[in-house]
């Protein structure tokens, strides 16, 4: 069962940082460079939201074991 919850709680970083991600990067888009094309910007939306999907969750899973050790 804490395998369960464990595995969810990383499962939400991840979720939760790839949106935040994705959102301030829309965000920046939207206000900054308006006059972008559609490729280019979901280059720099999509490609950092996965980076961030999988670097957060890895970086609190190793700080976990970290402190089990």
């Amino acid at each position: 069962m804490k395998a369960i919850f464990s595995t969810l709680k990383y499962l939400l970083i991840a979720i939760s940082s790839t949106l935040s991600v994705a959102v301030l990067v829309w965000l920046a888009i939207f206000l900054f460079a308006p006059s972008t094309s559609i490729d280019k910007a979901f280059a720099l939306i999509f490609y950092p939201s996965v980076v961030a999907g999988v670097i957060a969750p890895l970086a609190w899973w190793l700080r976990g074991r970290k402190l089990e050790v």
